[in-house]
């Protein structure tokens, strides 16, 4: 099918559509005219006559058509979620809507057979509406709230590495938007780096796209903030391409428009796909870079649709090594666990494997780049984070990272001067005191009068003051453990 551009025509769910009928209107056409002869015969004059025009650009190739993929097994009346798999190749995972059994279902999707189905053993299908798997695991989102009495739950099960009928547990999530609860379809789930995102579903305008914490606490609940895209306006699925240099949000029938909006890992839109025309469309999958997989409850027929070229990123040049993100100097305690999740990006795309050098007794770090434990020994240490492609291609990165003593006292204690008056050019010497805490105190001031400073070392607020009036200063102490004491006061400056 043809690029489209966005319509954003509103599209009730399955559990309001009865209470709305929008009927079909048509763009008119506008009537035929006649060519005079005369006209026919000048025009025909001067294309003979006139040198011809230069031959316009050549347009990206058309890609093909969408073409039937597979039969949904037996089981599938309401499929919402589809996921291809990261260890079986040709599988693609599904589950179905609210309210039917809490099960995952396996499907080779060169014959559309059953390869095995996975029953999560507590997590309930209050609204199951979307799913992403990545190397961590399978992502199961139980997002939807069609009226507005919830917050979302992500749940996370182990991938198995054979596939056969099964009993797994789940880990929950507990999610809330910052900007209170809404509607949601779209789970997605970077496979570079495993961030979630959800996209709210908006009915007649367009939604917002949200990132989760990242990792995910199991301790807490875990805000969904605004990252500032937009969304498709009733936006019912999303994925990303397996390279993470893509994503896809869709949105769906019955009564409106059947497209995917593609963008960039950055979010810019690439282009607007126009997808078959099914009843419900409620699933989107990446298939490979270059296709995506759709489906729609009360349908068993599942699409291949293949992108247009402007909508698949250059994968980079492969053999190149990858990328791996500083994520800059860390602090920690002895005693106290930490959770440090490292990001990297393969230029062709390929899956890497994380391993750590350096790293402070008591932690370690997982094949997809999260670091946790709890650390064992005080001190600074230097660590190297790899990232290794399938391809032997290596890239990394160095931080330091600072462990302070369990029983190390508290951080360091800063003196309150009081409050401060001055005269205008006249020299100023004001020592702040701080104690405790490990190792050298460092100082920073904010808010003093223009023409003032603090010694970084030394704590010694000196210099002549050029402006006049009360200010608000702030300044703070913090030692070689990263342990910070602030302390405020006021500052009056005088002209005499």
């Amino acid at each position: 099918m043809g690029i489209r551009r966005p319509v954003g025509t509103p599209v009730p769910d399955r559990h309001i559509v009865s209470m709305l009928r929008i009927p079909h209107r048509p763009i008119p056409r506008l009537p035929g005219r006649t060519r005079a002869p005369a006209l026919a015969t000048a025009v025909a004059t001067a294309a003979v006559l006139l040198p011809a025009a230069p031959a316009a650009p050549a347009a990206h190739a058309a890609p093909p058509p969408p073409e039937r993929a597979f039969t949904l097994p037996a089981g599938l009346a309401e499929i919402s979620g589809l996921a291809m798999s990261v260890k079986h190749p040709g599988v693609a995972y599904a589950h179905n809507d609210s309210g039917n059994t809490t099960e995952v279902f396996a499907i080779d999707t060169a014959t559309g057979a059953l390869r095995a189905k996975l029953n999560v053993t507590n997590a309930p299908n209050t609204d199951w509406e979307g799913m992403a798997v990545t190397r961590s695991g399978i992502h199961i989102g139980d997002i939807g709230n069609n009226f507005g009495g919830r917050d979302p739950i992500v749940y996370r099960l182990p991938e198995p590495d054979t596939l056969a009928n099964a009993s797994l547990t789940a880990t929950r999530y507990q999610l809330r938007f910052a900007d209170g609860a809404k509607d949601a379809e779209s789970l997605l789930v970077d496979p570079l780096d495993d961030q979630l995102y959800v996209a709210g579903k908006n009915i007649g305008s367009a939604g917002k796209l949200y990132r989760a914490p990242n990792p995910l606490s199991t301790a807490q609940t875990n805000t969904l903030a605004d990252t500032g895209r937009a969304a498709p306006a009733f936006a019912t699925d999303g994925a990303f391409s397996p390279d993470g240099k893509a994503y896809a949000l869709r949105s769906g029938g019955p009564i409106g428009e059947n497209a995917a909006w593609i963008y960039n890992a950055a979010g810019t839109e690439l282009a607007t796909v126009t997808l078959p025309s099914q009843g419900q469309g409620e699933a989107i999958t990446y298939f490979d870079r270059g296709s995506v997989l759709v489906a729609s409850e009360n349908d068993t027929q599942v699409w291949r649709v293949h992108l247009p070229p402007e909508a698949i990123p250059d994968p980079g040049t492969p053999g190149d090594p990858p990328s791996v993100t500083a994520p800059g100097d860390q602090t920690g305690k002895v005693g106290t666990p930490v959770s440090l999740q490292v990001r990297a990006s393969d230029p062709g795309g390929l899956a890497l494997t994380f391993t750590a050098t350096g790293l402070p007794a008591g932690l370690a770090i997982s094949e997809s780049g999260l670091v946790t434990g709890v650390p064992a020994t005080e001190g600074t240490f230097t660590v190297t984070v790899t990232a290794t492609n399938t391809a032997g291609k290596a890239g990394s990165a160095t931080f330091a990272w600072r462990i302070a003593p369990a029983n190390g006292g508290e951080g360091p204690a800063v003196a309150n001067p009081g409050d401060q008056t001055g005269v205008f050019n006249k020299a100023v010497n004001l020592q702040i005191r701080a104690s405790g805490g490990t190792g050298a105190i460092t100082y920073k001031a904010e808010g003093l009068p223009f023409g003032l400073s603090v010694g970084s070392s030394s704590g010694t607020v000196t210099g002549k003051p050029w402006h006049v009036g009360t200010f608000s200063v702030k300044v703070t102490a913090t030692d070689t453990a990263a342990r910070s004491a602030v302390t405020t006061f006021r500052w009056t400056v005088t002209w005499f």
